[in-house]
Parts: structure tokens; C-alpha cells; sequence
């Protein structure tokens, strides 16, 4: 196998985990995402919780060329604009205690039928 094909194979699995991930989530433009806050709300969408280590690692642990700050406020930032933006369409971002935030149930069922609707 030559060095261009294990190249390709591995770009193939990046997206795939990526996609098992949901970072491949495409929102509609009416929620004026920004792309990490895309990545994160894919994240949230398809995982029970999203812990800071699981945001750092996803989001930021392969691009050395990121000037990283405090991995906790960087989330909280996120957060907030999430937040701030899918307020209006009732979805809401819960904290659990010391294990990170999710989606609430609810949440989640209305995120999907904003993305059902856009396709």
C-alpha cells in the first residue's frame, strides 16, 4: 500500500469519527453559528454529556497552532453563546455537577426537528 493510500484511508477515518461525533452536524444558518460553536453543539447533540476534557481533546487537542487559555472558560464561553442563541427556540443547555453539560431532552428533541425542517 503506497503512502498516498494510507493518507487517504486515514482521512476517510478522521470523518468518520468525526461524524460518529457530530461534527459533521450541519445546523441551519438561522441559528448563526460560529464553526466551535457547531462542533459543540454537535457534540451535544449526539452525546449523553460533554465533559471540558472531551471539548478541549475534540475541539482544540489536534491544532498545535491554537493559543489555548484555560480549557473551563473556554467551555463556559461556548456555553453562554450557545445558549444566548438557542434560547429562542426553547432549547435549553443544562451543567451537571463536576461532569460537564448536555442537551436536555426536550432540548434535544427540538434541536432535531430545527434540523429536520431546514433540510
Amino acid at each position: 500500500m503506497s503512502l498516498q493510500d494510507q493518507l487517504d484511508q486515514a482521512h476517510e477515518r478522521i470523518a468518520q469519527l468525526e461524524g460518529l461525533l457530530g461534527l459533521d452536524t450541519e445546523f441551519p444558518l438561522s441559528l448563526a453559528l460560529t464553526p466551535t460553536e457547531a462542533q459543540l453543539l454537535g457534540l451535544l447533540l449526539r452525546r449523553p454529556i460533554v465533559s471540558v476534557e472531551m471539548f478541549d481533546t475534540v475541539l482544540y487537542g489536534g491544532r498545535p497552532d491554537i493559543l489555548k487559555s484555560d480549557p473551563r472558560t473556554n467551555m463556559a464561553v461556548y456555553v453562554h453563546r450557545l445558549r444566548q442563541k438557542l434560547k429562542p427556540h426553547g432549547i435549553r443547555i443544562v451543567n451537571v455537577w463536576s461532569r460537564g453539560h448536555r442537551l436536555t431532552d426536550d432540548g434535544r428533541r427540538k434541536l432535531k426537528d430545527i434540523i429536520e425542517d431546514a433540510e
